[in-house]
């Protein structure tokens, strides 16, 4: 289904940016 692919794909980019900010605030 095109609308999971889309929101599970929503979910990595955001939870990767989650991890950039965090190391940008750690580093």
């Amino acid at each position: 289904d095109d609308a999971l692919r889309d929101t599970v794909a929503s979910s990595i980019r955001n939870c990767l940016e989650f991890e950039q900010e965090r190391a940008a605030w750690a580093g």
